[in-house]
């Protein structure tokens, strides 16, 4: 009859040929640890000894659990339980000595410190923030608050204010703009920090919206937000804070580690400092896996989240499996990537790969786990996860982390490097792949091919044509089509457009075919004109010379910007109009200023007396519409009386831009922002 022993169908076929009865009973007197310790140094191979020696230790974890104190044999638990809830690592259940240690031997850990007094518990989530800080957001549009809160320096306090006055204008909205704090908002910036608040929100307020959504915010960032969302509820939205703050600590313990072994003959090293660092880890761990199972059984709505995270990485893992075998690379998600290694930190600190586990392997699937311990049938069903699953999967990926992490970049595969990775790791790949990397970034040069839609090209996008090889006559034709477009609706009649700063900046192409289109609608005395400065530094209008759109681009880019004020145009424009004795419905109605402009008080005071000057004359004072050009993650629009101003810039501003004859507001840039595919698959639950 041969004896049961757990784990040692892990290891090598000639170690479990010694499994043996006889052989079991000749090492009686043996303990248990030494001879699988023994076994595994005489019979496996040296490049498979340090994995065997891993699984050898982890069988001795689970000793006391799958074993009596007189055999070996297995006493499965009830089949109803299996493969419900969390069990954990083996040392969860087992009886552990107090946490406290001794004072000489206590090493400063602020993560542990917070695990242990629970302060993570304690903490509350968002703060109520004061009346006084209310009143600034007062538009009459909520989600526009929450929209534009994106853009400001706040603190989170005010966030959980405008998600709810947002959600009780318009729920399904708010939904969007949390998706957009992720998608537009880079980490700089905080906009993880702002996405993730908004979530832990939803999870407080309106679960079943977080729950059912989650596949939706993923396609914004990535699987691994899903993670992350755990790791907060755990212990709190300001962990990674925390975390920061402790690695700055290990750092610094590095740097006198390095010191001490220089001068070690100086500096005797405390007695007990390892075993004590390594007690501390063990008990981190163990505290990570209590809390993890204690907030699962005991938080139906963490549960109730927890279950729909593992379903979706469990249902992409089933079907990339099924791409794999059948060769359909291409098809294979990132599910493996970010799923979490096994005893990786989202692992150890919310037993995901235990989860996720079960469900791809379950109790059912095979019969040798009906005679096994449910924590054997764990660790089984985790190293396939491992083995089966995750390894096949990356490796059909061709991750750049694989190769970087092996040292191989020789070959490592640009061709199959994403465009986020290229720029993360780009200063990596050029210094350890200088001429592979080079060569790589000039083929895609030269191979690079323009990417229009032809039936809706913007004016800038028509001037970028003429970059191309014969993209001229291209151009061309597009250009004599907007022209006509603009002309038959009426848009844009008599107005002028000064482009106020450096052509280095955003979107300058903009600037100069608005200006070119702009000059084309105007009547006499504006037509085909452009605003420059004399020679005796003095605004003026001289003719945009050139017969087709490359001359007439030319003219415009020789000329330099110039910096204009509001006081300074409205002077000559009223001065042109009195020159020219200009009928009303020829005067200038409105005045497009782009580039980086910002208006002082005294410039405000002068543009009232220039309104003045207009209504005396009995003309109307011109609107104008200022426009920054410097990068904004969120554009937004600001009106006062007869000024506007815009900030930030993208091609589907610009689109409405054009579309509503120059007329923009914050609730048009919102919707146009929001407008998409991937934000109409949200829906709302409760």
């Amino acid at each position: 009859m041969t004896m049961a022993v757990p784990c040692l169908d892990f290891f090598p076929r000639p170690l479990e040929l010694l499994a043996t009865e006889s052989s079991m009973e000749s090492t009686k007197t043996l303990e248990l640890g030494t001879l699988v310790f023994l076994l595994v140094r005489m019979f496996m191979p040296i490049n498979k000894a340090r994995r065997g020696l891993t699984q050898a230790h982890y069988f001795l974890r689970h000793r006391k659990q799958c074993t009596s104190s007189s055999t070996l044999l297995f006493h499965p638990p009830n089949p109803s339980h299996r493969g419900l809830g969390l069990l954990g690592p083996p040392e969860v259940h087992h009886d552990h000595p107090s946490t406290s240690v001794d004072h000489h031997l206590t090493i400063k850990d602020p993560f542990m410190d917070l695990l242990l007094s629970g302060s993570f518990d304690k903490q509350k989530f968002m703060p109520p923030i004061p009346y006084s800080e209310r009143q600034q957001f007062q538009f009459p549009h909520p989600c526009i608050d929450l929209y534009q809160w994106g853009n400001d320096q706040q603190s989170l306090n005010t966030l959980k204010f405008l998600l709810e006055k947002s959600w009780n204008h318009n729920s399904l909205t708010t939904l969007k703009i949390i998706c957009f704090l992720r998608k537009k908002i880079p980490p700089r910036k905080d906009g993880k920090e702002k996405f993730f608040a908004s979530l832990l929100w939803l999870y407080k307020c309106h679960p079943k919206s977080l729950a059912y959504n989650l596949e939706v915010f993923a396609k914004f960032g990535y699987l691994k937000d899903l993670l992350e969302i755990l790791y907060r509820l755990l212990y709190g939205y300001e962990i990674r804070k925390y975390e920061f703050f402790e690695r700055r600590e290990i750092i610094t313990m590095k740097n006198y580690k390095k010191a001490k072994l220089k001068y070690s003959k100086i500096i005797e090293e405390p007695p007990g400092e390892k075993q004590m660092t390594m007690r501390l880890r063990d008990q981190k761990r163990i505290l990570m896996a209590k809390k993890a199972i204690e907030k699962y059984n005991n938080d139906e709505d963490y549960s109730f989240l927890y279950e729909h995270i593992s379903d979706i990485f469990a249902r992409l893992l089933k079907s990339d499996l099924e791409f794999l075998n059948t060769g359909q690379i291409d098809k294979i998600s990132l599910a493996a990537k970010w799923c979490p290694s096994l005893d990786s930190s989202y692992d150890r600190s919310t037993l995901f790969c235990e989860s996720v586990a079960r469900k791809l392997f379950p109790y059912d699937s095979d019969a040798e786990y009906r005679e096994i311990e449910e924590a054997h049938y764990v660790y089984r069903v985790r190293e396939r996860l491992r083995k089966q699953v995750l390894i096949p999967l990356r490796k059909a990926l061709e991750l750049p982390e694989t190769y970087m992490s092996r040292r191989e970049w020789r070959r490592l595969p640009y061709d199959r490097v994403p465009s986020v990775a290229m720029k993360t790791y780009k200063k990596l790949f050029f210094k350890h792949d200088d001429w592979r990397i080079r060569s790589h970034l000039r083929y895609l040069k030269r191979s690079v091919k323009p990417k229009f839609n032809f039936s809706r090209l913007l004016p800038h996008e028509i001037l970028s044509l003429l970059n191309y090889a014969f993209g001229e006559e291209i151009a061309e034709y597009h250009w004599r089509r907007v022209v006509e477009d603009f002309s038959s609706k009426g848009c844009f009649h008599n107005c002028i457009s000064i482009f106020s700063s450096a052509p280095w900046y955003n979107f300058s192409n903009f600037c100069y075919a608005f200006s070119l289109l702009t000059s084309e609608f105007c009547e006499s005395p504006w037509k085909g004109k452009m605003a420059v400065r004399n020679a005796s530094f003095d605004v003026d209008f001289i003719k945009i010379e050139g017969e087709d759109l490359r001359s007439k681009l030319k003219t415009l880019k020789s000329h330099d910007c110039i910096c204009v004020t509001v006081s300074e145009i409205l002077d000559k424009v009223i001065n042109m109009a009195l020159e020219c004795n200009l009928s009303t419905d020829k005067m200038i109605k409105k005045i497009f200023i782009f580039g980086n402009t910002v208006l002082s008080l005294q410039e405000t005071n002068e543009s009232e007396s220039m309104r003045k000057k207009f209504e005396m004359n009995g003309y109307v004072i011109p609107h104008i519409v200022c426009w920054d050009l410097k990068f904004c993650w969120i554009p937004s629009v600001k009106s006062a009386d007869d000024m506007t101003f815009i900030y930030g810039c993208s091609n589907d501003i610009f689109r409405v831009f054009l579309e509503g004859d120059g007329n923009l507001d914050p609730v048009a840039i919102m919707d146009v922002e929001l407008s998409g595919e991937e934000y109409n698959k949200l829906v709302v639950h409760d």
